[in-house]
Formats: C-alpha cells, structure tokens, sequence
C-alpha cells in the first residue's frame, strides 16, 4: 500500500500547506551595492558643483552664535598629582595634610589621597616668655616649689594657644647690651628687671610676664584674642599688673633698654617704670578682664594666710599657692560650663562600654582639686562662682550650645559595625541588605541639623563643630580605638587633673574598664542608673569590651584577616563616617606632635624640671 505524507493541522489552520519561504538576504544585498556604484558613479559632477555653490553661498549665510558648553571630562587624560607632603604631617599610620579646604566634605578631593584627613591649618602660637634665674645658693626646695609653678606657667598659656618659652641668664648674656649693664652700679630689683628685657630683646617680638601671671579666663576672652594675634604695635603694660605682663616689638623693646642705660639718673632708680626717661615710650593699657597675677602683693591682698605662709616656711607656702592656682583654673572652666559636661553616648545600650574612657574625664573634670582656700576666687574675677561639681549628661546627639562642655567618641564604621551587630563576626551580606549606611554621623547629628540631609551634608557642619576656632575650645574628642593619657589631657584643659576613684594612677593612660559578669563597672554607675530598665546586662557589657578591643587588634594589623577585607567594604559603606573617623583621629594626633615638637624644643628647661 502506498504511504502518502500526512500533515497535522490544528484546529481552525488553513486546509492547504504553507509554502516554503526562501530567503531574501542575498537579493537585500545585492540592491544595496548596486544602488550604492551608481550614485558614485554618476554624482561625481554634480558633487563638485554643489561643493562650489556651496562655497559661495557660505560667505551670505551669517554664522549662528551658539551658547558655550561646559568643558566636558577628558576620559584619558592623567589624574591630578597629590599635593606635595608637608613636613610634620603624620604620626604613625595617622596622616594628614594642613589646608584652608579643610571643610571640603571629603578629604581624599584635596589630597588625592583615601587616607589623609585635611585639618584646618595650624595656628601659629605667639611666644611668651618669663625669665627666671636663681641664684647656686638658693634653698633646692624653694628651687623645686618655683620649677613647679613654671609648669603650671607654661600648662596654663599652652592651653590657651600660645607658645611659652622660660628665658634665663644664657638669652641675657647675648644680648648687645649685656656688658653695658654689667658695668652699671643698680639697684638689685631694678638689675634683675633689666636683665629679663635683654633677654627678651634678644628672642624678639613677643611677650614677656612673670611666672605668676596666668590666663584666668575663656579661650575667647577679648584680651587674650588680642594677645594670640601677635602683632604689638607698641610697646606696652598693663594697669593692676605692675611689671608682670608687658608686649612689644624687637625694635621697640631694644629702644627702650638703649635709653634706659644712657639715662645719667639710672643708679637713683628702684623700677623699670621710673627708669625709662620717656614715659611716652611705654602705653599703659587698661586692667586685663582674663589675666591675673600672684605676686606678693595680690597675695597679702586676696590671699593673706598663703602670704603668712609663705614668709613662715618659703617652700611649704609655694606648695599651698600651687594647689590655689589649679583651684582656680580648674573652677574658671567650670564656670565657663554652667549647663554641665554632656558625655555623648550616640549608639545608646550597644556602645555603653564605649563611653567609659569619656566619664573617667568627665568625673575628673566634675571634682574640684583640693585647696587651702576653697571659697576664694582670681583676682581678676573678684565675683567668681567659687568652684562646684556640675551637671553630668548623657546625650545621644550633639548640641550647639557654648555653655555645654562635650566630650566625645566616634568609633571606626568597622567597630561600631561589631558592637551594633553583637558579634565578632561580619560578612559582606549584612553590611550590602541590613546595616544602615553612615550611621554614627547621621545620629549624632539629628538634633543639631535639619532632618532629612544626607550624611554628606552633616560632614561639614561636624567638622566645624570640632574643629572651629569658635566652637573647637567647646568640647573634647577621642577615636574609640585610641587610649588617652592623663598628661596629654592636662596639656589640653591647662591645670592638672585630681584623681578620683575610677583614676587613681595617673601614669597610666585611661583603657576601657575590664567588665565582670557577677559586678558592672563602677565607673558606668551613673550612667547605668539613668537607662533604668533599658540598661545592659553585665554579659552584654563583658562582650562590648572584648567587641572594642578584638577591632582595635583588627584596624592596627597591616592586613586584615581573612578572605575578604571587612575592614575596607565597611569603611566604602559608611563614607562619611569613615571620613569623620580621620578628621578626628588626625586632629588629636597632630596636637600631640605639636606639643613633643614644642617640648622637644624646650628639653633644656623640662629636663631640669621633670
């Protein structure tokens, strides 16, 4: 039987079978080159003279003035050189570079560089001298009681932005009139004077006060603002100071000692002011509002039974006027405070451990030193509030508020990443689906911006909060990973620090406490106390320090452990946070080098003193 082909059709197809369709392409493109031969072959005339019509008519058709566009990138061009480094611009694996675009959002814009942080340019700190010279027979207690008032000298007037320098015979003698004055028969007060004058012309523009005169005011105080400027246009002293405080050119400064020793009435003179024959010479400018002098008169004045003291026993009333000054450097910037010290806690009960570096300071800062005289005040602020603990807070957020004093701590993204997450252990998943990008910056924040801005947007405004002219003397700052040291702190505020029970030693830096889980740390308590029923569990705390210490070990290591580099894909998700992290990291790092700069400098006079 013969097989015929079948074909299966659906239903509702057509009865009959498709064709079969053939291909056009050959036959498209044959059209296409053909079309193409003849047009060139046969337009090539008329191509020339539509070329030379077009020509002419080109000299009749005016040319439109388009608008200028922008310059658009050049995609392969070569980047921007970095700037180059500046000397003094790093410690340890902390860089930074010093600029006026230092409130640029982002660092890595000027410098070309992801890990230098651009600081505000450092302000150059005017010298201040003081002359002290004892004699090789003096008492070596008084000697020892005196050196120590030097330091409080030089703590108090480094604090406030200046550069103390101690002078002594050695400067004197290189002066151009040193020998003149060898030869002159004075008065031993008024030799003495004369001889701190030779040395400070001989160092130059600036300013020169006696080692019991300090600055016993705010850092903005208008005569201290006019003293950190530097420029002296005259040679000048200062009303209820007598010879304590004077400022004044180089120039100036050698004219008036010229006339002093050619004055042919000299050996009758007991005073500096009495010896300058043109009285024109020296301005006299009003009593100082922030500046307060200790000399033997304001102590029978203010401070009689220190006075007595000291004419009893020399070095014991020394010891007494030392406790006095620190007493009232310590309560002058407590009185500059009234609404407290607001110890910023941004990430609430999974950072709590965090804070405890920052109410160590706090509860220093909050205990008046002792003194024989609790209830006295400066001299030049007879009305003071005397000195009184404070208010302590415990803020999530920022405020702009000049009359808070802050202390603060911004952890690493990676830390805060840990302590957030409860767990040593972080993978790229969480950080891409579950972590919220710039978390610290965006909360601490909150209350002093608009809500809404974009972390980006808040980097600057907390740049200048920390870092300001205006605002910077306002509040304190620390990595979480960095151990503050009680000296350096000391440097900072300008008066030494009492101990309290959470710091009994200080030689030894202030760490995280080490939290027990059958005990909380003493040093939370207050803080604790506050959070009630929200307060962490001992465990919890016990696991927040080794969180803290297990990122520190891990950001220290040149390279991160593991696959994958957790430490860089944090640090890439949280921008700003990272970016505010450097700013405050650079910033406590170079005040540290420029202080051992300063003191390296100085190692004649500190050696003989530490």
């Amino acid at each position: 039987m013969e097989h015929k082909e079948v074909r299966g059709y659906s239903s509702g197809a057509s009865a009959y079978p498709t064709p079969q369709r053939r291909s056009r392409g050959p036959l498209i493109i044959f059209a296409v080159a053909a079309f193409i031969f003849f047009t060139i072959f046969f337009s090539t005339s008329s191509v020339q003279e539509v070329s030379s019509v077009a020509k002419d008519a080109a000299h009749h058709i005016p040319t439109p003035k388009l608008p200028s566009l922008p310059e658009l990138p050049h995609f392969f061009q070569s980047s921007a050189h970095k700037p180059p480094i500046q000397k003094n611009s790093s410690s340890g694996d902390t860089k930074w570079y010093s600029d006026w675009k230092w409130l640029n959002p982002f660092s890595s814009s000027v410098t070309m560089d992801d890990t230098r942080a651009v600081l505000p340019p450092l302000e150059e700190r005017p010298p201040i001298y003081t002359y002290y010279d004892p004699k090789s027979d003096r008492n070596p207690d008084v000697v020892e009681q005196e050196r120590n008032l030097i330091t409080i000298w030089r703590r108090a007037w480094w604090a406030q932005g200046f550069k103390p320098i101690v002078l002594g015979h050695a400067e004197a003698q290189k002066s151009p009139h040193y020998e003149v004055l060898g030869k002159r028969e004075l008065d031993e007060g008024l030799k003495n004077e004369l001889m701190r004058w030779l040395a400070w012309g001989h160092m130059g523009t600036g300013i020169l006060a006696n080692w019991l005169v300090l600055p016993m005011a705010p850092r903005d105080d208008h005569d201290l603002a006019f003293l950190r400027r530097g420029q002296y246009p005259s040679l000048t002293r200062y009303e209820t100071l007598a010879n304590g405080l004077f400022v004044g050119s180089a120039p100036a400064i050698n004219s008036a000692v010229q006339s002093i020793l050619n004055s042919p009435n000299l050996s009758e003179q007991k005073t500096l002011q009495d010896a300058i024959p043109d009285r024109d010479a020296l301005a006299v400018q009003p009593k100082p509002s922030g500046i307060a002098i200790y000399d033997r008169n304001a102590l029978s004045s203010h401070y009689q039974s220190i006075a007595d003291e000291i004419r009893e026993s020399e070095s014991a009333g020394l010891t007494s006027l030392q406790l006095l000054l620190t007493h009232h450097l310590h309560g002058t910037f407590l009185e500059t405070y009234p609404s407290g010290i607001a110890v910023l806690n941004s990430q609430g009960l999974k950072t709590t451990i965090m804070a405890s570096p920052s109410i160590v300071l706090a509860k220093s800062l909050n205990t008046c030193p002792k003194t024989p005289l609790p209830a006295s005040c400066p001299p030049n602020r007879p009305k003071c509030q005397p000195c009184k603990p404070t208010t302590i807070i415990y803020p999530q957020t920022l405020s702009n508020s000049t009359k808070l004093f802050t202390i603060g701590t911004i952890p690493h993204p990676y830390t805060l990443t840990l302590l957030l997450l409860s767990s040593t252990n972080v993978d790229v998943t969480y950080i891409r689906r579950q972590q919220q990008r710039d978390n610290w910056l965006n909360k601490v924040t909150l209350d002093m911006l608009t809500p809404g801005l974009s972390a980006y947007t808040r980097l600057v405004p907390f740049k200048d909060f920390v870092a300001a002219e205006k605002t910077r003397a306002h509040s304190i700052w620390r990595t979480a990973e960095q151990d503050w040291t009680w000296k350096d702190l000391e440097w900072h505020f300008g008066f030494s620090l009492p101990l309290t029970p959470d710091a009994s030693d200080h030689s030894a830096p202030i760490t995280l406490p080490t939290p027990v889980l059958n005990s909380e740390p003493s040093v939370l308590s207050d803080l604790l106390k506050g959070l009630d029923n929200k307060r962490p569990t001992n465990e919890a705390l016990v696991k927040q320090a080794d969180i803290v210490r297990h990122a520190k070990e891990a950001l220290e290591n040149e390279r991160f452990r593991g696959p994958v580099d957790m430490r860089k894909v944090v640090e890439a998700w949280n921008l700003a946070d990272t970016e505010a992290w450097r700013f405050v990291r650079a910033l406590e790092a170079r005040e540290g080098m420029e202080r051992r700069k300063w003191e390296e400098e100085e190692r004649r006079f500190v050696e003989t003193m530490e």
